[in-house]
């Protein structure tokens, strides 16, 4: 049974966890761990001047959240909508269509002129807007100017002089990862003579902040024999392979190491490669969690001395 309802701050923890649910996965791969930034931000975009809030209870559980506000123009008012979302094991089954004619039909009755809205040209989510009825204004363009410069990420290829540092992070994370239980690498692997052979082939990559290396990550071709018993999603393609991504504790829960495969894959991409293939420690639950919000997918495993190890692909 479906109510459609006006939302009040009642309904507020709710459909932030319904909103984050809903942009988690692909193709949005949106991070609200962060759960304070989550809370302002649902408080932000609901509770504005003029704030119109909609929901869909399905059997009274929230599946459906349009928030927004009434904005005046000179042609009239418009309601413009800041989110919009339908829980995802519900998507694809008509109710973001069936909650968005509800919508419409409540908004007329109070003279509201039209919906404004924004999405991405290349997610479904424009698929569905135009399905029901928007038009894509394309002499109406949204601009961005990022003014944040200090602390900026800036990825470059590591040089002779940057070992030390390289050494000494690599050694760090060490430590930290013991300290979390977690034995993935040691004095074996990754030692200094496979570091200094990264940067000597010119295959070891840094990425800086504060004029600190905050990330260091290998990128190449090569692949062990056990990437056999991958059942790679693009096997006869072009692809490239990540190796010893580490992040210096220093800047550890700080999103770099998300930036970090935003711009690998940015690079690859540049480089016309036709995937990303990777291996992923089983007892790593941070670099699984990175993976899976990154959309690499699982498609095999492979046994090294250390225990086992995932092998992940993305298709560019």
């Amino acid at each position: 049974m479906e109510e459609f309802i006006r939302l009040d701050e009642t309904y507020l923890l709710q459909a932030a966890e319904l909103f984050s649910s809903s942009f988690a996965g692909e193709p949005w791969n949106d991070d609200w761990s962060d759960k304070k930034m989550l809370e302002n931000y649902i408080k932000e975009v609901s509770g504005g001047y003029n704030a119109l809030n909609y929901g869909l209870l399905t059997d009274g559980k929230l599946c459906a959240i349009a928030l927004g506000s009434i904005r005046h123009w000179w042609e009239g008012a418009n309601y413009n909508i800041e989110e919009f979302c339908v829980s995802k094991d519900l998507q694809g089954k008509g109710i973001g269509s069936r909650f968005m004619k509800m919508i419409e039909d409540d908004i007329k009755k109070m003279g509201v002129a039209g919906i404004f809205l924004q999405t991405d040209i290349d997610k479904p989510s424009f698929k569905f807007y135009t399905k029901n009825g928007f038009s894509n204004l394309e002499k109406h363009v949204s601009l961005f100017k990022n003014v944040k410069r200090s602390g900026q990420m800036k990825f470059q290829l590591a040089q002779k002089s940057d070992l030390e540092e390289i050494f000494r992070l690599y050694k760090n994370a060490i430590a930290k990862m013991d300290e979390q239980n977690i034995p993935q690498w040691d004095e074996v692997y990754p030692d200094r003579a496979t570091l200094e052979d990264d940067v000597k082939k010119n295959q070891m990559f840094i990425g800086k902040k504060n004029d600190k290396i905050a990330v260091c990550f290998v990128l190449n071709e090569e692949c062990d024999e056990e990437y056999k018993n991958g059942k790679w999603i693009c096997p006869d393609s072009r692809f490239c392979v990540i190796h010893r991504l580490c992040v210096s504790p220093d800047f550890q829960n700080q999103g770099i190491a998300g930036e970090t495969m935003k711009h690998i894959e940015e690079v690859c991409r540049a480089q016309k490669y036709d995937s990303i293939r990777l291996d992923c420690f089983t007892k790593n639950p941070y670099s699984r969690r990175l993976y899976d919000k990154c959309g690499y997918t699982v498609t095999g495993y492979a046994d090294w001395r250390k225990g086992r190890f995932e092998l992940r692909e993305k298709k560019l």
